[in-house]
């Protein structure tokens, strides 16, 4: 067997870099279920004590969400707060987990 040439395997590795993309997709199920530039974790917000489903939000976005909604101030804190929305991992009715976030309104 003849060895190959220097050229022949430098256009080989020049073909193989010319169609190959070293990024990440943005379509990738990591992004979808995430907003990696800022790092916020997403959430299934249910309204209503639960029952009625909102959308999939981070935190921030839900808060200034329901603030533009109820017209009131909404936060994390619940002294002196309504409960508003409760967030959750997995989406589902009935749910199979206890919720993680709490959104009150003041």
């Amino acid at each position: 067997m003849k060895p190959l040439s220097l050229p022949a395997v430098a256009a080989a590795i020049f073909v193989f870099l010319l169609f190959t993309s070293f990024r990440s997709s943005p379509y990738s199920s990591a992004s979808r279920k995430q907003n990696l530039s800022s790092g916020d974790t997403h959430y299934y917000y249910y309204l209503n004590g639960g029952t009625t489903y909102d959308g999939w939000y981070s935190i921030a976005e839900e808060e200034a969400r329901l603030t533009t909604l109820y017209g009131m101030y909404v936060d994390t804190n619940p002294f002196g707060g309504t409960l508003l929305a409760t967030g959750y991992p997995i989406k589902g009715i009935p749910h199979t987990i206890y919720a993680t976030s709490f959104l009150y309104g003041h």
